[in-house]
């Protein structure tokens, strides 16, 4: 007999208010980016995604991945075992945001560099008022998650659109200002639960049980995945190009565009339906499940990379203006990340929910490995061939992996995966080119934008079809005896 499974209509309004939280969260983070390039020189865009790079690759390292296993103790534990298991956790998060505060007021102090102080900063009031957020997830309390959620993106959006901008150290000051409000107000709701009140034991890592953390291998993956995203900006911040550091970010930002929104429905919304799915035992349903989102899946990414790489000068001058125009050209050899990124969302958290965690983590550290084997190489390079070798590597670095994770999640058949994905590769093209081609006798933005709309609208009635005609037994059936 087949477990049915009820989802009380409570339970799904509060996940909708959690995924209109992290959507509101991307949306704002999104625009307050486009305001700022806008507003900022090339130069001084670069100076501020080196930072913003900076801040969440300290965030996750310096994290120690102890939101979740807050989450799991607050949720399994109750009275005076609960308090002493957040003070020892609380101890050892305060403690890692101290060392990632020196080791940033250091960095500073070596380099003449204040970015690295900033970052660091930010970085430590945001892994305070994460451990509260995930203190709130085990007591199930999903409103003040939501609110903790949008404090930051919402007032740092608001103080850029008011205060007048002077500087990239503005933009810093603002940056921390928003960081800290976030800390305040987490701080202030975690007092008014009496179960979430405790002392900080900085003696915590002597008595912790490190066998029962739990958080590891999920934490593994979503360290991969963001420290990839953010490794060729911080690269080439490192390196002094920040003139390319802000063109690379402008055009990592547009084809994360498309992931950022998957990534929250991914996470919030299918992962918990495959660890229901995987928890009855259907490994049939689960397959199913997994294969169908994946095409889906590609099928919007790939039309989505198709049209960023037809119509990227088109995207870049009408969101950034023509003073960042150069970042259209790296975009063209960055897209495919779309694709990418999209359908690693959906391999890795399918493994990850069918009890492959490790198999999943497996694909995503080659992928970084050979991300990071362009650090050497940009040592026999100079100028733009700095650049031209990162942004090479993602693409290369992406690809391998991807067929690594077809391999290792079992899910689909690599051959008709790869023959689907270039069918739909060839019509996005297609469609983008021959939308591209009617609209030469027309220089207007506006004209061009009305192009993009109606080719992304052929793309999807075309792109259903074919999926549909593929993946239709009959149809299939019609081929073979034709």
């Amino acid at each position: 007999m087949k477990l049915k499974l009820r989802f009380p209509k409570k339970i799904a309004s509060l996940a909708a208010l959690l995924l209109g939280a992290n959507l509101l969260t991307t949306f704002l983070t999104l625009l307050a980016g486009l305001y700022l390039a806008r507003q900022l020189t090339t130069v001084q865009y670069g100076q501020y995604a080196y930072m913003a790079s900076l801040f969440m690759l300290i965030s996750l390292f310096g994290g120690l991945g102890l939101t979740g296993q807050v989450c799991k103790d607050t949720a399994e534990l109750n009275g005076p075992a609960r308090q002493q298991q957040l003070g020892q956790l609380l101890g050892l998060r305060l403690s890692s945001t101290g060392v990632v505060g020196v080791l940033g007021l250091l960095a500073t102090l070596v380099s003449a560099d204040v970015t690295y102080l900033y970052a660091a900063a930010g970085a430590g009031l945001f892994i305070y008022a994460d451990f509260i957020v995930g203190a709130f997830s085990g007591l199930s309390q999903i409103k003040p998650i939501a609110f903790l959620i949008c404090v930051q993106p919402t007032t740092f959006v608001g103080l850029v659109w008011v205060m007048p901008i002077n500087s990239v150290f503005t933009i810093y000051n603002i940056f921390l200002l928003s960081q800290l409000t976030n800390v305040v107000l987490a701080s202030g709701l975690a007092w008014q639960r009496r179960e979430l009140r405790t002392r900080p034991d900085f003696w915590a890592i002597k008595k912790l049980n490190w066998r029962t953390m739990v958080a590891g291998q999920i934490y593994g993956a979503v360290l991969l995945q963001t420290a990839y995203g953010f490794f060729g900006v911080t690269l080439l911040g490192t390196l002094g190009h920040y003139a390319e550091a802000g063109e690379i970010s402008i055009a990592l930002t547009l084809v994360r565009m498309l992931p950022l929104f998957t990534g929250t429905i991914v996470s919030n919304l299918y992962y918990p339906r495959m660890c229901a799915i995987f928890s009855q035992g259907d490994r049939q349903q689960l397959k199913a499940t997994a294969n169908q989102v994946y095409q889906l899946s590609a099928l919007v990414a790939i039309g989505c990379t198709s049209l960023l790489i037809v119509y990227s000068d088109t995207i870049v001058t009408v969101l950034y203006t023509e003073r960042h125009a150069g970042a259209a050209g790296w975009m063209r050899l960055l897209a495919c990340l779309t694709f990418f990124t999209v359908v690693d969302q959906v391999l890795t958290w399918t493994m990850i929910a069918s009890g492959r965690a490790k198999q999943a983590l497996g694909p995503l550290a080659v992928r970084m490995a050979l991300l990071l084997a362009a650090f050497p190489l940009t040592l026999f390079a100079s100028g733009e061939g700095v650049v031209l070798v990162v942004v090479l590597a993602y693409p290369v670095s992406a690809a391998i992996g991807w067929l690594l994770q077809l391999y290792y999640s079992g899910q689909t058949n690599i051959l008709a995966t790869g023959v689907f994905t270039g069918l739909l590769f060839g019509l996005g093209f297609a469609v983008g080119l021959l939308t591209r081609a009617l609209l030469v006798w027309s220089n207007s933005s506006f004209v061009a934008v009305g192009g993009l709309v109606f080719a992304a609208l052929v793309y999807c009635v075309a792109g259903l079809g074919l999926w549909w005609f593929l993946t239709n037994r009959q149809a299939l059936k019609l081929i073979k005896r034709t």
